[in-house]
């Protein structure tokens, strides 16, 4: 047994394969996962042979496997991963342009409320200049009183 081939931990295995630690932990006991116990610095952890990780991670998405007796054309096969490839790229797309559409009203909302903020400042500048005028004005009367 190479021991250098197990070590994926199970909480990684449960996020490759985008599942429960308890179902990483039951497929060890039901043997469909390898794995060994090894010491580690947080005590005696279990880690998992790389390849069975591969494979289950490879594997997760097969729908349907069929056998076939005869030989299948191969502008009809490359046909078949065509429309898989065309499918999963326009769901992908689907998902992207989603979440740009998300993004770009949380921008847009920003921007609004950045422009109001703006606004709300700049009126208030536009008061503050106003009552520094009459602080000035006020103050040069008072020399000028002083004055005379």
């Amino acid at each position: 047994m190479n021991e250098n081939k197990y070590t994926i931990t199970v909480a990684k295995a449960s996020k490759l394969l985008d599942c429960s630690k308890q179902t990483i932990y039951r497929k060890v006991r039901e043997g469909k996962l390898r794995s060994i116990k090894k010491d580690s610095p947080y005590g005696e952890m279990i880690f998992i042979h790389q390849e069975d990780i591969n494979v289950a991670h490879t594997t997760k998405d097969i729908i349907e496997v069929k056998e076939v007796n005869q030989p299948i054309q191969i502008e009809k096969l490359l046909g078949g991963l065509r429309e898989v490839f065309n499918s999963a790229i326009e769901d992908h797309t689907n998902k992207i342009n989603k979440h740009n559409s998300k993004l770009i009203n949380q921008l847009v909302k920003q921007n609004l409320n950045l422009s109001r903020q703006v606004s709300e400042l700049s009126e208030e500048n536009n008061d503050l200049q106003q009552q520094n005028k009459v602080i000035m004005k006020t103050l040069l009367d008072i020399k000028a009183k002083m004055d005379s």
